[in-house]
């Protein structure tokens, strides 16, 4: 995490409607698996197999600025000067999927039961992992491209440097 990053206004709409774009994208792929003959009673799902309420569609979007305010807080120094960036993702993860959680039982996403849903909530917590490591690889590489790319501009800088004439004059 980049602690000298400073808070910038579009960055943080940008990361709210990609997140928000990946939920509803992955809740409508999601909703086309589910055989059509199911007896689906999920809150997330409830105009199943004709597409996302309106209130779900709005709910994902609490869930986006929510998620984002989060990693926002975790990503500077405002709260957590000096705690290392590996405890700085675990908590962040951990308030995150606290976070989640809630929103399932306050909009009711799961089916409700006496059991509170095990597979529901087995799947969420593999489909969390299974982004939270998507989403680091595509950092890893990201950060892999800019580095090269930095080195090349680097590299290209000192050759103007070393070979320009003026140098000896400074």
């Amino acid at each position: 995490m980049n602690q000298e990053k400073h808070f910038n206004i579009f960055e943080f709409f940008q990361q709210i409607f990609t997140i928000f774009g990946v939920q509803v994208l992955f809740v409508s792929l999601l909703s086309h698996v589910i055989p059509a003959d199911s007896t689906v009673q999920t809150g997330i799902l409830s105009l199943w197999p004709h597409g996302l309420s309106f209130d779900v569609v709005l709910q994902f979007f609490v869930s986006a600025v929510g998620i984002n305010v989060l990693v926002s807080i975790f990503s500077t120094d405002l709260i957590f000067k000096k705690m290392l960036t590996l405890w700085r993702i675990v908590f962040m993860l951990l308030t995150i999927v606290l976070y989640i959680s809630f929103l399932i039982n306050q909009f009711e996403w799961f089916p409700a039961g006496e059991s509170g849903n095990p597979a529901a909530w087995t799947l969420f917590l593999i489909c969390f992992l299974a982004f939270f490591v998507a989403s680091t690889l595509i950092m890893i590489l990201k950060t892999r491209y800019e580095n090269k790319k930095y080195q090349r501009l680097l590299n290209n800088y000192h050759k103007r440097k070393v070979g320009s004439p003026n140098e000896s004059n400074q």
